[in-house]
C-alpha cells in the first residue's frame, strides 16, 4: 500500500514539469522592424513563436532572404511566408531568354546534366538532375533574383553519382614502393 502511494505521488510530483510548455518571449515590434527595415511594404506579425509575414516584395530572392533571417531568430519557432512578388511582369518567352541566359552565363548548366526550363504566368519549373546540392541551393537562389520571376517549382533531383569520374579522379592513392636491399641503408664496409 505505501509503495502504491509513493509511486502515485512521484508521478503526480513530474507530471507539471514534464507538461509545461517555454514561453514565448518575443522582442519588441521596434527590434522586429529593424530586421526587415529594408523592405517598406512588408508587414509582420507573431503568434504563438510563429512569424508571419504579409505585403510585397520587388523580386522572389528578396522573400527568400526575408524567410531566411528571421528563421535564424533563437525565439521563433517557425515562418509563415505569404508574401506576393509585385515586380514587372513579363512575356514568359522573354523571362525564360532571361533565366536561360543567367543559367548558362554563371555555369549552372553542365552538358552531363541539362537543365530543363519552363515559364508560365511568370513561374519558372526547373527539371533535371544535379550533382551537387549546394550548387543545386545557388541556381534557385540564382533564378529567383532574376526580374519577373513570380515563383518556382524545381523539380531538379540530387545525384551524386553524376559527377563519378571528379570523385575517383580525386581519390587518394596509396602507393607502396618496395625496396629491393634489405638491410641498414649504408652497410659497413
Amino acid at each position: 500500500m505505501n509503495t502504491r502511494l509513493f509511486v502515485l505521488t512521484a508521478v503526480f510530483s513530474l507530471v507539471p514539469t514534464l507538461g509545461v510548455a517555454q514561453a514565448c518571449v518575443v522582442p519588441d515590434a521596434a527590434a522586429l522592424r529593424k530586421d526587415v527595415a529594408k523592405y517598406k511594404n512588408i508587414t509582420l506579425t507573431v503568434d504563438d513563436c510563429i512569424v508571419q509575414l504579409n505585403g510585397q516584395v520587388n523580386r522572389l530572392s528578396d522573400s527568400l532572404d526575408v524567410e531566411r533571417k528571421l528563421r535564424k531568430l533563437p525565439w521563433a519557432a517557425g515562418v509563415a511566408n505569404y508574401l506576393s512578388v509585385a515586380g514587372p511582369t513579363l512575356d514568359d518567352s522573354k523571362l525564360r531568354k532571361n533565366v536561360l541566359d543567367m543559367v548558362n552565363g554563371q555555369g549552372y548548366n553542365d552538358l552531363r546534366s541539362p537543365l530543363g526550363i519552363g515559364v508560365q504566368k511568370g513561374e519558372v519549373t526547373l527539371t533535371g538532375v544535379e550533382p551537387n546540392p549546394m550548387l543545386l541551393d545557388s541556381l534557385l537562389y540564382a533564378v529567383a533574383s532574376v526580374k519577373g520571376v513570380k515563383g518556382m517549382v524545381s523539380n531538379v533531383q540530387v545525384d551524386p553519382l553524376l559527377n563519378i569520374d571528379e570523385l575517383v579522379e580525386w581519390t587518394p592513392r596509396t602507393v607502396i614502393l618496395w625496396n629491393s636491399n634489405v638491410g641498414p641503408m649504408y652497410p659497413r664496409q
